[in-house]
């Protein structure tokens, strides 16, 4: 699978200036061993079992690591903490052969109960990741001191890449888990603020708020041939004005989760500095509330998919997003490339409402948007230009995340539109299509079916999909579900949301993945 990038090139009149002004372009100000990564949001625990935030990104690959992890770039799973596994041919038994030889920071050795220890302990706890192991696992076993076995309840096709998500799958070492546990709390307290696993760096300080510093685990697996930092620090830098200065100035050297695509141009003009947009797996739609009226009529849900202002949302990421034509993300596997496309309309809009019998001007609908995602706002306020056009008046209503979960609590409360986001749990289409259009899987019942789509097709073609075996077969059920989804139109497909990348021209090494945008390949990384 090819990785599609935009550079973001600094013009050269833009460049001159900067070199009359600036002069010599800066080197970097960071020791030469040291990797300073910048980032916007506050990381406010770093226990692996119950992170589900994309903040722990820069973090959690520098102390841990999971049994397998996936390759987008091939699209393959690929070995990490397990050197080889077998499926049963029911596809309920996974057969895992640990790596021998891989020592926890603490010293204690890794092994097939260090694996279980870890599940269990995630399932025990019951928060945030826990469904991907819950709601598919029946037992961990070991069946000898270097292998270990999952035996689910019943086959799940996607289960091997779900063992390679960022939340939920990290092993952490059951010595600090037996030495720190208080009250039979399973060592959550010690585990909020404190790390130990396999990864290549170990966690020496944190000064909330501030940042985190990691050095360089002498005993990692892979070794410390090649080139290498011996030092990771992770810096917090809430205000986006302050952090593109300190990229600027080259205090930081590198920084990606939290940079949105308006940043980009003042971004530009600092030649020792590498910018570039690369797609996620993360969309963005307009969810609609499908249980009530008008929306529960598919014309006026495909009256509103023709009404929305496409290429202004474009325009609003400031060209570095890409359109959807579907609910997948073109970059993840499964996408579908012949559903139908909706395009911008007004005329036809206004001829399906008045089909579906509301006269002009009597239709009046309410969108919220994210605070922490105001692309959405500016693109809300677009479209709410172009419905007046057509005598529909669609009032605004701007929510934070928590307050946005709680609209979307019960279909009473959630409004006509929902505009936000969503990011995949694990690299399959599923980890997309399941929770956002399976119909039992509505907020409330731990899913993101914000608009109480139900479909009893749709649900048996994901269901079949789900406990297909077979790759290539499963891919088909995806496409025809993602068809299916796209004529039925209970969602506006808006944009694949762009990663900005940022970086110190002496950082190498740097290789995007859209299944951990979030994170970086930190012990592939160094300066030069």
């Amino acid at each position: 699978m090819v990785i599609r990038r935009k550079r973001v090139y600094v013009a050269v009149l833009v460049g001159a200036l900067s070199l009359l002004l600036y002069g010599t372009p800066l080197l970097a100000s960071t020791p030469a061993d040291t990797l300073v990564v910048g980032t916007l949001q506050e990381i406010s625990l770093v226990d692996p079992s119950i992170d589900y935030s994309f903040t722990g990104g820069p973090i959690f690959p520098a102390a841990y690591e999971r049994l397998v992890t996936f390759n987008s770039h091939t699209g393959k799973v690929e070995p990490e903490l397990a050197v080889s596994w077998d499926i049963s041919e029911d596809g309920t038994v996974y057969t895992f052969n640990v790596r021998q030889g891989v020592q926890f920071h603490d010293g204690s050795a890794l092994n097939a109960e260090s694996v279980k220890i870890a599940f269990d302990r995630t399932m025990k706890i019951n928060r945030g990741p826990a469904w991907m192991l819950r709601d598919y696992v029946k037992e961990v076993a070991v069946v000898s001191p270097y292998v270990v076995q999952i035996t689910l309840k019943a086959p799940f096709g996607p289960f091997l890449k779900v063992l390679t998500s960022s939340w939920g799958m990290s092993i952490m070492s059951p010595k600090a888990l037996a030495d720190h546990e208080e009250a039979g709390d399973l060592a959550q307290g010690w585990f909020h603020d404190n790390m130990c696993g396999t990864g290549p760096y170990k966690l020496v300080s944190w000064t909330k708020g501030q940042q985190m510093v990691f050095e360089k685990f002498d005993a990692y697996w892979r070794g410390w041939d090649g080139n290498h930092v011996d030092r990771v620090i992770v810096r917090v830098v809430p205000d986006p004005t302050t952090l593109v200065m300190m990229l600027r100035n080259a205090d930081i050297d590198i920084a990606s989760y939290g940079l949105v695509s308006e940043l980009g141009p003042s971004l530009e003009g600092a030649p020792h500095l590498v910018t570039e947009s690369y797609e996620t797996y993360t969309t963005e739609a307009a969810f609609m509330n499908t249980t009530r009226a008008p929306l529960d009529d598919v014309r006026v849900r495909r009256a509103m998919s023709y009404s929305f202002p496409y290429e202004g949302a474009l325009q609003a990421y400031g060209g570095y997003a890409e359109r959807l034509i579907g609910q997948l993300p073109p970059s993840l596997p499964g996408f579908d490339p012949n559903s139908q496309v909706y395009h911008q309309d007004l005329a036809l809009a206004k001829k399906l409402l008045t089909e579906a019998g509301i006269n002009e001007g009597s239709l009046a609908l309410e969108c919220t948007w994210v605070t922490e995602q105001p692309t959405g706002g500016r693109i809300a306020e677009l479209w709410q230009q172009d419905l007046a056009t057509i005598g529909v008046t669609l009032k605004l209503t701007e929510v934070n995340a928590a307050g946005g979960w709680l609209r979307i609590s019960s279909p009473e409360t959630t409004a006509d539109f929902t505009i936000t986001r969503w990011g995949v749990d694990y690299p399959d289409a599923l980890s997309n299509l399941l929770p956002l259009y399976k119909s039992d899987l509505t907020p409330d019942k731990g899913g993101y079916n914000i608009g109480r789509y139900s479909n009893p097709y749709v649900d048996q073609l994901l269901i079949q999909a789900s406990q297909e075996a077979n790759v290539e077969k499963a891919v088909l059920l995806e496409q025809e579900v993602q068809r299916y989804i796209t004529d039925d139109a209970p969602s506006i497909f808006i944009v694949a949301v762009p990663q900005l990348v940022c970086y110190q021209d002496t950082v190498k090494g740097f290789v995007y993945d859209p299944g951990y945008f979030s994170s970086f390949n930190l012990y592939n990384m160094y300066k030069e």
